[in-house]
């Protein structure tokens, strides 16, 4: 029997908190991936609704990517090697360009 592993997908999560805009950015083929990266959107944002967009950018992420990998450089590199699962988190205020930007996304 052999197993065929599923392309990842890449993901834009996003939950407003108390701090801003917490933005996730998902590459997984995993289920218990979104999860994991829903419950860290949840401890770094500390939002007052347990409510979280997620839309599958996995067709254009560019513009995503190039938010992240502009907020830390390192991004960029992890991203490169991610293989199968990566995972960023960013918080931006409302009203940056750039939380607009990814808010536009969903």
């Amino acid at each position: 029997m052999s197993v065929i592993a599923l392309e990842p997908k890449h993901y834009l999560m996003t939950v407003a908190g108390d701090n801003g805009y917490a933005h996730a950015y998902l590459i997984t083929s995993e289920d218990a991936h979104i999860t994991y990266a829903a419950n860290k959107l949840f401890d770094t944002a500390k939002p007052r609704l347990p409510i979280i967009l997620q839309t599958d950018i996995s067709k254009d992420a560019g513009g995503v990517r190039e938010i992240f990998c502009r907020f830390d450089p390192r991004i960029e590199e992890t991203i490169k090697t991610a293989g199968r699962f990566h995972l960023s988190i960013i918080v931006l205020q409302e009203g940056s360009p750039d939380n607009e930007l990814l808010l536009r996304e969903h």
